[in-house]
Formats: C-alpha cells, structure tokens, sequence
C-alpha cells in the first residue's frame, strides 16, 4: 500500500528501522519509539501554523482555552457564549484536562487560558498571573447516613480510621500534596481508589466505600446519597484561571476582561 511504500522510504532515508514486522503483528522499534515522540511534536507545530494561518486569513484572532474537567461549573458556558457573541471572528478553541495537564498545555504554548485547582497556584511561575473563578471550602463528603453526616462540621482529628477516596496524584499533584499530610496526621487511612474526576468519586461515596475531601461545587448537583460536611479550619479549594503575561494576544485580553468583570460580579 502506499502508507507501507512512505514508511519504508522513511526507514531507508533514516538508515533505521522504525516497524518490527511479523506475519502475526506490526510494533515499534526502539528507533520507532523515539522517532515517534520528535513527529508528534512537529505535527503539532505544523496543526498550531495552520491555525495561524486561518486567524490571519479570517481577519480575527484565536482563543484557546483549557477547562477543568474536575470542575463543571455552571458560569464557564455562558461566559463563552458572551464572548463569541461580542468577538466573533476569534476562533475559539476550547479543550479539557486535568490540573496538571492544563498547565503543561499552558507552559507549551497550547493553551492561552487554563482553568486549574486552587492549590495549584503554588507552582507557577513570576511569568503567569491568575484570578480566582471559583472559590469553595473543602468539605468532607459522606454517604447521607455516615455519622459525620449529622455534624455542622469535621475537624480532621475526626476521620481518624476513615477510608479517604482521592484524586489521581499524578492529576492534581498540588491537591494530594496539600492534603496527605494533613490525613495521615489525623490517622485517616488512604485507600487505592484514586480517579481523574471528583463526580466519579460520589457514587462510590454513596456505596460506602469509603469518604473524601472536595470542594463544596462538586456535590452541587449531586444526584447520590451523599452530604458535603464543612471541614473545620482555614482549608480553601476552588478554581483558578491562569495566563502567561508575556504571550497575551488581543483575544486573550478580550476574555481576561471578560473573566475579571464575572469575578468582581
């Protein structure tokens, strides 16, 4: 086929073999690996030149925005919808993530705007600056007939032997940073149950299966059996919206402004 008669052109322009070949399947080499990490980069850098060439063609800019898939608040919609309305020729490009991707995709120049925890504002860098979207106490979420569901609030010395549900690490690093010592000091026990998003954990909640720690919008509309308990103490959770200073566009100023007038609002 002709995808076969490119690959191998390839493989003899390189002087390597990039596909192991067998009657039974096809997978990389070791050169096909490495290779394979340097040709997503570049189609990458070739797909960001042909949004470039657009917005230059349409006489409008481009906005790319990553959300917070942990957190699906209800104001992110409406305040897109306001400005496409006001900027219609901007392109507008909207993705989600975790935390930890949303700010990689920001420092790698693939985002203009992402949307991140709270805590995660404790690694970024003098160039970014952020405003906070959303602010919400930590709470503890239980099933509605836990016993701490009948309290006005949980100090952390009361989920001593308590099974906690978490967020990936690897997702929210700055979350289960901030809170894993402060659970094993209380005694609390860590369970092997972690998920990429908080919604998942509440029908496990429900279950039984163990409790968490989560920011009060996550059971907003929570359809499960489950009560979010105030956490006692000066523990804040949220969402906040990061730009890098030095790569705004006029699209990017547009929305900040937007942004800004929807929090003082």
């Amino acid at each position: 086929s002709a995808v076969s008669h490119t690959l191998r052109d390839l493989e003899s322009e390189l002087g390597a073999r990039l596909l192991e070949r067998t009657s039974r399947q096809v997978k990389l080499t070791e050169a096909g690996q490495s290779f394979l990490l340097y040709a997503r980069e570049a189609v990458q850098v070739v797909d960001r030149g042909v949004m470039a060439a657009r917005e230059a063609h349409s006489g409008g800019g481009r906005l790319r925005i990553r959300l917070l898939s942990a957190a699906a608040l209800a104001k992110i919609p409406q305040l897109l919808k306001r400005f496409q309305r006001e900027d219609p020729l901007t392109m507008l490009e909207v993705r989600e993530g975790t935390s930890a991707r949303n700010l990689e995709a920001l420092e790698g120049s693939f985002c203009d705007v992402a949307f991140v925890s709270r805590a995660s504002a404790r690694r970024l860098e003098s160039v970014h600056a952020y405003l906070t979207f959303e602010s919400s106490p930590l709470c503890v979420v239980v099933p509605t007939r836990h016993p701490l569901a009948k309290l006005k609030a949980v100090a952390l010395k009361e989920l001593r032997g308590e099974r906690i549900l978490s967020l990936e690490r690897g997702d929210e690093p700055e979350v289960r940073s901030l809170l894993d010592e402060r659970l094993a000091s209380a005694g609390a026990v860590q369970t092997a149950i972690e998920l990429s998003h908080p919604q998942a954990l509440l029908p496990l909640i429900a279950a039984g299966l163990g409790i968490a720690l989560l920011p009060a919008f996550v059971t907003r509309d929570a359809v499960h059996k489950v009560r979010a308990v105030p956490l006692a103490g000066a523990i804040k959770g949220g969402v906040i919206a990061v730009w890098n200073r030095q790569r705004m566009n006029e699209a990017t100023q547009r929305f900040i402004a937007l942004l800004e007038g929807e929090c003082q609002g």
